[in-house]
């Protein structure tokens, strides 16, 4: 017989779930995400794949979110002109 499964986290508010979410990447992912080192591309590579698309997108996603993709790649640290 299966057992469900228990998620204390997702009986959170959103302001809590973000704060756990936060905590959680912020203890485990270290490195600048726009840095020419791997560093943070290393990082996120251990995480589980939820996380791990979560920690990837997350600068484009608010890139997006506060300006428009031209911006965004026209700003971008890792373009080289």
């Amino acid at each position: 017989m299966d057992v469900p499964q228990y998620w204390p986290v997702l009986e959170k508010d959103d302001a809590g779930l973000m704060k756990e979410l936060e905590q959680l990447l912020t203890s485990r992912v270290v490195g600048n995400p726009y840095g020419d080192d791997g560093s943070f591309a290393a990082s996120i590579a251990q995480l589980p794949p939820g996380l791990r698309a979560m920690a990837a997108t997350h600068w484009l996603d608010i890139s997006l979110t506060l300006d428009s993709i031209t911006w965004h790649l026209a700003t971008s640290a890792s373009l080289r002109w």
